[in-house]
């Protein structure tokens, strides 16, 4: 996004997280995708709404396209795994791939500026909290 859209996309997001019901999420477990196969990720799950969920509302505010698959980096491995080390990480990713891990209400949203697609040089520059009314 641009800079000159931050005020109008600000209003917009405050405005989605203030209007009842409060918006759900779920963070499910950890997942190694098939592209990245040194990064570690949580699935998160957005609560279903009559729109489709409420990511795809977010994402229509912003003008993106909708999408249905969301994760957060949680771990990038940066060496190789010995099969002992691989054998344990299985172990672990098949124990909790269908576990839900953290379940909350969105209590705020942030727009984050960065200079890469792994959003490790990103600084918040706005934080859009929900009031409490």
């Amino acid at each position: 996004m641009s800079d000159d859209c931050t005020e109008h996309v600000t209003k917009a997001l405050q405005s989605f997280l203030n209007t009842p019901p409060c918006k759900k999420y779920r963070l499910g477990g950890i997942f190694i995708g098939p592209v990245n196969t040194g990064r570690l990720y949580l699935k998160v799950y957005p609560e279903a709404n009559g729109a489709g969920h409420i990511f795809g509302e977010i994402q229509s505010l912003l003008g993106l396209k909708q999408t249905k698959f969301f994760l957060v980096g949680y771990f990038n491995l940066t060496d190789h795994l010995d099969q002992h080390q691989t054998q344990e990480l299985s172990t672990i990713l098949d124990r909790f791939r269908n576990e839900t891990l953290w379940e909350d209400d969105i209590r705020e949203l942030w727009l984050i500026s960065t200079q890469d697609d792994l959003v490790l040089s990103g600084k918040i520059t706005k934080k859009i909290v929900r009031s409490e009314n």
